[in-house]
């Protein structure tokens, strides 16, 4: 009887154990998800607003020659 008892409280406890995590537990890194959120929102502004790279049309310089013996 305790046997079957037990195997049907089984799901439960695991779901219940789950949702023991928060939202401001350290994870990968030591950085919580608010803070993972913040930082990668800040990356996506920096992304945004970055000028385009500036691209030359002068030529390369020549590389140098090493010395003739």
């Amino acid at each position: 009887m305790v046997n079957k008892r037990m195997t049907k409280m089984l799901p439960l406890l695991a779901l219940v154990l789950t949702a023991c995590g928060s939202p401001n537990d350290p994870g990968v890194g030591n950085v919580t998800q608010a803070e993972a959120d913040q930082l990668n929102e800040a990356a996506e502004k920096l992304n945004v607003n970055a000028p385009p790279p500036r691209v030359s049309d002068a030529p390369l310089p020549a590389a140098p020659q090493p010395p003739a013996d």
